[in-house]
């Protein structure tokens, strides 16, 4: 990079130089006058083009700071992001299984149907409209033998509701809003299970808990996994899902990647 000290020396020996071959060359004062006016107009415009480069170069030099601040703090953000996503998923980004006290999945073969069923843990939802029953989350997948030869095509994803009542009975899709988006997805598979609970001491009334089933392909869930918000609607009720939740589709599809 130039330095402004150095330029401004090299521009004085020139000038003392010209005038030295000025004095050496003999020629008339009004000669003399015009040949140090070219020089002169000469050695400014190559001060301009000197500094015309010293800014450029500046300018370049802020670029490139700036561009490697912006790399330094998305390389320290995506080694958070493996690491929580490899505790979260219990793998290492080899695919080999890790202890990790923040994994939520569990892994079992089934020698009888001769899969292997991938669950996460059971999440409770928050409710932000239509109902005061609680709510949880997980998802599953499978696949044949013990070691996966070949993606599922299928995730399956669970909403359970305690004491809702029969509020879901009769519907048939649920509506997904990924990040303002919204889809709408069949429900595959509707279970319930008959409850009673006595009202004010006296009177017993039906509140039946209730599961829905919805199926999730390979494009659904890729958009899942790189959702920040996430919300759902079925029927009356609206839920919302926790950031750290939205993170297990992102497990789940990073298992399947690395063939667990």
């Amino acid at each position: 990079m130039f330095r402004w000290d150095r330029i401004v020396l090299a521009l004085t020996l020139l000038v003392s130089a010209s005038v030295i071959h000025a004095d050496e060359s003999g020629g008339g004062p009004a000669d003399e006058l015009a040949r140090m006016k070219q020089e002169n107009a000469e050695l400014r415009g190559e001060l301009e083009r000197v500094k015309t480069a010293y800014d450029r170069l500046e300018a370049e030099t802020g670029r490139l700071r700036a561009e490697l601040a912006g790399l330094r703090i998305s390389n320290e953000d995506l080694a958070v992001q493996t690491r929580e996503l490899t505790e979260l998923a219990g793998l290492t980004p080899a695919g080999d299984r890790v202890e990790s006290a923040a994994s939520r999945f569990t892994s079992t073969f089934d020698p009888e149907t001769g899969r292997t069923i991938v669950r996460t843990g059971i999440e409770a939802l928050k409710v932000t409209r239509g109902s005061a029953a609680d709510h949880r989350l997980s998802l599953a997948y499978s696949y044949e033998g013990e070691q996966m030869l070949e993606s599922p095509r299928i995730i399956s994803m669970f909403i359970q509701a305690k004491f809702s009542g029969g509020v879901y009975r009769g519907q048939y899709t649920i509506t997904l809003d990924i990040d303002g988006e919204t889809v709408e997805v069949p429900i595959t598979d509707y279970d319930s299970v008959t409850r009673r609970i006595r009202v004010a001491g006296k009177r017993w009334m039906r509140k039946d808990d209730e599961t829905l089933t919805i199926e999730i392909d390979a494009e659904l869930l890729r958009r899942l996994a790189r959702a920040i918000q996430v919300k759902i609607t079925a029927g009356p009720v609206e839920l919302e899902l926790t950031r750290d939740q939205t993170a297990l589709f992102r497990a789940v599809r990073k298992r399947i990647e690395l063939g667990a």
